[in-house]
């Protein structure tokens, strides 16, 4: 398994394919992916996206997407994603994916990671647990199926500089 940080474009199809193989997602969920990878592609230097993505013989299998909060809160930052291609989960990549988008994070300077996923999402819910993440909370019947959005929180105990 290779780990990368730069993005190309064929990363457009690959995380696409992978969040349409989890059949967790809506539609308009995918564009979202596509649109933030085409935000990085037009403008390299700017950080508001950082990526890990983990290949297997050359194909995408995973990734992770997470960035600051925002300008005023630049050591918060938010995982948007984490998705592994169904063929290539239980094998512990998600903890993998997770651990180097967190080193990612405290290279630049954050001290705290955030994250929001569904209730009905036991694997995603069961690693951030598991990863030292705090549950902060839920909104009931947040989404269109139902389910309540959770609220997972963790703080870095240390920062590199």
């Amino acid at each position: 398994m290779n780990f990368r940080t730069i993005v190309r474009p064929t990363d457009i199809y690959y995380t696409r394919k992978i969040l349409e193989r989890t059949e967790m997602f809506l539609p308009f969920e995918l564009t979202w992916v596509e649109d933030m990878i085409e935000e990085t592609l037009l403008d390299p230097r700017a950080d508001s996206y950082h990526y890990i993505f983990a290949e297997e013989n050359g194909t995408v299998v995973g990734f992770a997407i997470a960035g600051k909060i925002d300008e005023h809160h630049g050591d918060r930052w938010d995982l948007f994603w984490i998705a592994i291609d169904p063929d290539a989960q239980g094998k512990g990549l998600g903890k993998r994916l997770l651990e180097e988008i967190e080193l990612v994070a405290q290279h630049n300077d954050a001290t705290h990671m955030y994250i929001e996923t569904g209730s009905w999402n036991d694997a995603a819910n069961a690693l951030y647990k598991k990863a030292g993440y705090k549950f902060m909370g839920k909104l009931e019947d947040y989404y269109v199926n139902g389910g309540d959005k959770h609220f997972w929180g963790k703080r870095f105990h240390h920062a590199f500089k």
